[in-house]
């Protein structure tokens, strides 16, 4: 699920934005973005992540507002080492070509930014700035998924009453097949048929064309389904299986239904489930 959270933390004096954001994925992935000063924290903040969601891209910024500038410095002993080393390869090589400060000005890391570097007890300080964009970030999460389970909810309401319908449709698919094998039969004038043979035929279209088990089945991941929602715990996966069985059932009911109102029903089943299915991508 989407979410966003943020929060403003103050360390020696910089004051730092905290940003935690989130969108849809089916596993949980994390990226950072943190000022020099706070990376050796990025394990840290990568378990406070996983302890609390199980799904979802994560994304977390940590970067200073103040408005002082960062200084500059320059490594005066690593810039001789260049220029000594770039001296010494011109000798040896041969090679023409003059040594000023634009070439100097390449080798960026010989300055050096006057970032904060901050110990272990500036974690704590840290972690209750973490805590609290991610506390608003799940805050806005629930919101979402209170606006998904209804949907969700409506849509497995449009599934029981398909399956009410086809339920009730059914008796009456073995009477039309018999009727129509006996007005059939009876356009040949001249073949005869016994009353045990036509039973017979009827009784094996029966067979065939039998959805009650997958019916049943269909009510039974549904109600399956309502009470794993209702879980408090990430069920996201879960459902995601349900809706996979769900599907199974409906196939097989296309494949024996052999009537043309069902299949009607089951196009439309197919999509709530697919609409269901989508929603489900966003749950944990």
């Amino acid at each position: 699920m989407t979410g966003y959270g943020s929060s403003e933390i103050t360390l020696q004096g910089r004051r730092y934005s905290i940003e935690a954001r989130s969108v849809n994925h089916r596993f949980i992935e994390i990226s950072m973005r943190l000022s020099e000063g706070f990376l050796k924290y990025e394990q840290k903040i990568r378990e406070m992540i996983k302890r609390r969601f199980s799904r979802g891209y994560f994304t977390v910024y940590v970067h200073s507002t103040s408005d002082t500038a960062k200084s500059l410095d320059i490594n005066i002993p690593l810039a001789r080492n260049y220029l000594d080393a770039i001296k010494r390869l011109k000798e040896e090589l041969n090679i023409d070509g003059s040594i000023d400060l634009s070439l100097m000005l390449m080798f960026r890391e010989i300055f050096l930014k006057g970032e904060l570097e901050y110990g272990e007890n500036n974690w704590e300080e840290l972690k209750e700035g973490i805590d609290t964009a991610l506390s608003k970030l799940t805050d806005m999460r629930k919101a979402e998924g209170k606006n998904l389970s209804h949907d969700i909810s409506s849509g497995l309401v449009a599934l029981g009453g398909y399956v009410a319908k086809i339920r009730e449709r059914e008796p009456s698919v073995i009477d039309f097949y018999r009727e129509r094998l006996k007005r059939r039969i009876e356009s040949f004038s001249d073949i005869q048929i016994e009353e045990q043979r036509l039973l017979a035929e009827v009784a094996i279209f029966a067979e065939r064309s039998n959805i009650t088990e997958e019916l049943t089945r269909l009510d039974s991941h549904i109600e399956q389904f309502n009470k794993t929602m209702e879980l408090n715990e990430p069920n996201g996966r879960r459902l995601d299986f349900l809706c996979q069985e769900m599907l199974r059932e409906i196939n097989t009911i296309a494949s024996k239904a052999n009537d043309v109102d069902i299949s009607h029903m089951v196009v439309e089943m197919k999509w709530e489930l697919e609409q269901i299915r989508e929603q489900v991508q966003n749950i944990e």
